[in-house]
């Protein structure tokens, strides 16, 4: 999980561009409080936005890498397939 990205993310870029072209302020990344972090506030409108990725929400065509094959497949049955493997 150190690869992936925690603040800033596309998502949250392209949201905070459009409430920016719609006229809303907000703030990046208050704490609110003791685990807290919404990725923006509009203060004014004291409202609180989370942005969840992919990976959080577990798509399945971004969320999670698949399972690669075994290691040492190739060298078991010859087909790469880790068929030989038990």
């Amino acid at each position: 999980m150190a690869g992936r990205r925690r603040e800033s993310t596309a998502p949250e870029v392209l949201l905070r561009h459009a409430v920016h072209a719609a006229g809303g302020r907000f703030r990046l990344y208050p704490r609110l409080g003791k685990g807290c972090t919404p990725d923006f506030v509009l203060p004014g409108r004291r409202v609180a936005v989370f942005v969840d990725g992919c990976f959080w929400h577990g798509c399945p065509e971004h969320g999670r890498k698949k399972p690669g094959r075994h290691p040492c497949a190739h060298h078991v049955d010859g087909r790469g397939d880790g068929a030989g493997l038990g």
